[in-house]
């Protein structure tokens, strides 16, 4: 009996002369039906039986030649990135939305917290604490009554004293408080004058016409006090005789002469005033805004002032046919009198 091993074939019992042409491929000397030729080779037969578990190992397989080919390092992987998508209309319009909604957040926030810092309360300010205030003194229920002598003779009648009257305090910047609202008197100044004076100008008859500062006083519309140009910074000084008290200022705007609407109307050919700023003494002030189109007497309550000069400085002006700003008339009044 034959046992397949890895590369060899070992003789059993039954081992004969001819045994050794078996792991040749076939059995020498068989005369039955299939048998090879004397003499003709077997095909080398793959590895036929091994031996025993206790025979020794056989011989070790020649190692392989070394291979030529070289091995390429094999590359890092990289993931690939995602594909680029530009920004539609929608994801716009949504990135502008958050945005807003943030900022309007954070607005939010900032008022709340400056309204929390500036929350105060004047009256507890005001109020010093309880603990600090001193203990009033008593005096000691021991301490003896102390009687007052009474005089023999009445004491000589004193004078009494005379209420001296503060001086009014002046203070530099726009007038504050109230405007006077009680009745008024007509106040008359002396004088009139300004840096910029217009020279005459022809009545259309062949006389001329003078423009000095001193007509805006004379309540006569047909007269004003004219600067050539856009007379915008141009003052009129007016000056009282004493300090006065002054309660009410009116103007005449532009040159009022002339039937309204007719060829001869020469309020809408002059320029005209849009804004004025009334100075008093003390560098005080106040603005009064005016009606470009109203020829009639435009007047302003004012805090009673007590000043000895008014001046009118002007500030804005309309645009006209004719190069030049007029002022017709100006009218002061005051408290009355005591």
């Amino acid at each position: 009996m034959t046992r397949l091993g890895r590369g060899r074939r070992t003789a059993g019992p039954d081992t004969g002369p001819d045994s050794s042409a078996w792991w040749a491929g076939g059995r020498a000397g068989s005369t039955g039906p299939g048998a090879q030729e004397p003499g003709a080779q077997e095909p080398a037969a793959e590895e036929t039986a091994a031996g025993d578990p206790g025979d020794p190992d056989p011989a070790p397989l020649p190692p392989l030649p070394p291979s030529s080919r070289q091995r390429r390092p094999r590359e890092p992987w990289i993931p690939e990135p995602p594909p680029f998508r530009a920004l539609s209309g929608p994801d716009i319009a949504g990135i502008v939305l958050l945005g807003a909604l943030g900022i309007g957040v954070l607005v939010v926030l900032g008022l709340f917290v400056l309204n929390r810092f500036d929350e105060r309360d004047p009256v507890a300010a005001a109020t010093p604490a309880a603990s600090s205030a001193p203990a009033p003194t008593r005096a000691p229920a021991s301490a003896p009554a102390v009687a007052t002598p009474v005089p023999t003779s009445a004491p000589a009648a004193s004078t009494p004293a005379t209420p001296t009257r503060s001086p009014e305090v002046v203070v530099p910047g726009p007038l504050t408080g109230a405007a006077y609202s009680g009745p008024l008197r007509p106040l008359e100044p002396v004088s009139a004058g300004a840096a910029c004076t217009a020279g005459p100008t022809d009545d259309g008859k062949g006389g001329e016409v003078r423009h000095d500062a001193e007509l805006v006083l004379d309540d006569d519309p047909e007269t004003a006090w004219m600067c050539r140009g856009l007379a915008v910074g141009k003052r009129l000084t007016i000056r009282f005789d004493a300090p006065t008290t002054v309660a009410e200022i009116g103007i005449v705007n532009g040159w009022a002469k002339g039937r309204a609407g007719s060829r001869s109307d020469l309020y809408r050919q002059y320029r005209r005033i849009e804004a004025v700023r009334y100075r008093f003494d003390g560098d005080r002030w106040i603005d009064h805004e005016l009606d470009p189109t109203d020829r009639s007497t435009q007047t302003l309550r004012i805090p009673a002032t007590t000043t000895r000069t008014v001046t009118v400085e002007l500030r804005e002006i309309s645009s006209a046919s004719r190069d030049a700003t007029a002022v017709s008339g100006l009218t002061f009044a005051g408290p009355p009198a005591g």
